[in-house]
This record gives C-alpha cells, sequence and structure tokens, in this order.
C-alpha cells in the first residue's frame, strides 16, 4: 500500500523522525543506567570505606 500509492518519502521522513527521538530516549535511559549501576556497584566500598574512617578517627591511640 505504501509503496502503490507513493508514499514512501513521506513515510521514510516519518519513520526517520519516530527513530531519532526513540535513539535519543535510548540513549538517556542508558546513560541514567549506566549511572545507577555504577552506584550500586560502589556503594559497599563506600560504605566500608565510611565506616573504616569513622573508626579510625574516633579511636585514641595510646
Amino acid at each position: 500500500v505504501i509503496k502503490l500509492n507513493a508514499w514512501e518519502p513521506p513515510f521514510i521522513e516519518k519513520v526517520k523522525k519516530v527513530r531519532t527521538k526513540e535513539l535519543s530516549s535510548l540513549r538517556k535511559y542508558s546513560l541514567l543506567q549506566s549511572a545507577f549501576g555504577f552506584i550500586w556497584a560502589i556503594t559497599p566500598f563506600a560504605v566500608r570505606a565510611t565506616n573504616v574512617s569513622w573508626f579510625a578517627s574516633s579511636t585514641k591511640v595510646k
């Protein structure tokens, strides 16, 4: 139907516009997912480092 009615160029432009929006959304989602993945991975280390630092600074050495 698209080729029969010579709608190819307008249809291709619509698809390109939608695809551009989709790719933009996917990039944003991927960046956000990467950031949360990094935070999820670094949290245990950060908690341990904070606890050790706090313990080391709060204990008195004789």
